[in-house]
């Protein structure tokens, strides 16, 4: 879920307006601001989504193999019915201390063929 709210900033200090209820783990995007370089105050429009923490221990395999599950996961939720993935690889895996960094590229099927409806009127004017 999504919740808008008011922010206003006075010397690096943040005062919340109409944000009740945060969220434990949140991932805030501020979207319009009205800043003055000469007063250090500033008034944001921002909101902030619920993200879900799995704190879990993996292996270096068992991370990369759910990371790539939960990514085929996602593209197949943006397919159409008439589109498919032909083909998975990973590209590059990076590990750090506490999380693996997976780069996955796909090869998808889709149809982009377009079609349009032709008159025969236009035609037969053409050509007379």
């Amino acid at each position: 879920t999504r919740k808008k709210y008011f922010l206003y900033c006075f010397f690096k200090r943040y005062i919340y307006f109409f944000n009740f209820n945060k969220y434990k783990t949140y991932k805030e995007n501020i979207f319009f601001s009205v800043n003055n370089n000469l007063l250090p105050i500033g008034i944001y429009i921002s909101s902030e989504k619920e993200t879900i923490r799995h704190e879990r221990l993996y292996s270096t395999e068992e991370a990369i193999r759910i990371a790539k599950e939960l990514s085929y996961k996602k593209i197949k939720n943006n397919l159409k019915e008439d589109e498919k993935i032909l083909k998975q690889k990973v590209i590059d895996t990076i590990e750090y201390e506490n999380y693996v960094s997976v780069v996955v590229f796909y090869k998808v099927y889709e149809n982009i063929t377009d079609y349009s409806i032709i008159n025969n009127s236009v035609e037969n004017k053409k050509e007379e």
